[in-house]
């Protein structure tokens, strides 16, 4: 997973948290019906570009990140 991921995106803190982010939402998404955050893309796995990362954000958290020009939702398709 480290080895996909792009760098965090401006609403995370640091590449950590990024990436426990990103390890959650796999493993959720082998155990429900969620949306892909790993594809497989000519053969090789990739990060989907196309996930929601803000589906988990809170309004309390959003608003703080839009005031701080830090809310970027289409990030990971720019």
């Amino acid at each position: 997973m480290d080895d996909l991921a792009p760098g965090p995106p401006p609403c995370y803190h640091n590449k950590m948290h990024w990436i426990g982010y990103l390890k959650s939402a796999a493993a959720a998404q082998n155990q429900r019906d969620e949306p892909k955050i790993i594809v497989i893309v000519r053969g090789e796995p990739a990060i989907n570009t196309h996930f929601n990362f803000c589906q988990d954000c809170d309004g309390r958290t959003r608003e703080a990140m839009m005031t701080a020009s830090r809310c970027k939702p289409d990030w990971m398709r720019a």
